[in-house]
């Protein structure tokens, strides 16, 4: 809902604007205070997700535009691949830029691996390996259709409270902008997941990509407040990218 004085887009269920303080939606003024809203005036989830391509299915069938992922994997996993590639399908659907937000490697660096897998979408990049204090600002301003942190370790450290502090608060841009936020998160070579399960409450999904020896990837599905939980996809990784692999049941439906 857009505000009826400035048109400053409104978080749902709320009646004051932020920007300009006016209040909307007719209220009684005896009881400026109530920003209440019947079930019946709230837009489902459901029809509220952006397709995503292969991650569809993952994603309970597309990504939910409020919603914040965790992702979590081992370094050289494909996270940062897999990412690049989801924007480029979200940007086949929404004419819209997206951002992604590099706390860990350089621009060129990120841009040779976008180079390689051919993708050329309206993806803003904020270098933040040094630390970004306006991000906010930013988001706000450019108001993204998704919103990519690689990664929450390169943002707050090691800093359990922290980390659960910026991703509340980027579930509050997330609802204000309509823009998913996926957020990845490193685990170690041991495959200690023990630190994502820190986090979990805090996301709306919590989602894992690892590899075996054969090099398969295999993005899985841990809580998913949106969709399924505990299902699976698998990818192969080639040199343009992660390659969905169809299960013989579903190649014979194609």
């Amino acid at each position: 809902m857009n505000c009826s004085q400035c048109d400053y887009k409104i978080p749902l269920g709320k009646a004051k604007c932020p920007s300009c303080n006016h209040w909307n939606n007719g209220l009684d003024p005896s009881c400026p205070n109530d920003e209440s809203i019947l079930l019946s005036e709230v837009k489902s989830a459901e029809d509220n997700r952006i397709k995503t391509g292969d991650w569809d299915f993952c994603f309970g069938g597309g990504i939910v535009r409020t919603s914040v992922t965790l992702l979590g994997g081992e370094p050289g996993a494909g996270k940062s691949t897999m990412l690049l590639q989801l924007l480029a399908s979200i940007h086949k659907h929404v004419d819209r830029e997206s951002m992604y937000i590099a706390t860990e490697e350089a621009l060129p660096e990120i841009k040779l691996r976008a180079d390689r897998l051919g993708i050329k979408s309206p993806i803003r990049m904020v270098p933040a390996m040094s630390g970004v204090a306006n991000i906010g600002i930013i988001l706000e301003t450019r108001k993204p259709i998704a919103i990519i942190l690689d990664s929450l370790q390169g943002m707050i450290g090691v800093d359990d409270n922290a980390g659960v502090e910026l991703l509340s608060t980027l579930k509050k841009f997330a609802t204000t902008l309509e823009a998913p936020v996926i957020v990845i998160s490193h685990v170690n070579k041991q495959g200690d997941y023990a630190g994502l399960m820190t986090y979990q409450h805090a996301v709306d999904a919590l989602m894992t990509l690892s590899s075996d020896e054969g090099g398969l990837r295999t993005l899985e599905v841990m809580k998913n407040r949106n969709g399924r939980a505990f299902i699976e996809s698998n990818f192969e990784m080639t040199a343009e990218g992660l390659i969905l692999v169809l299960e013989d049941d579903e190649d014979e439906d194609e």
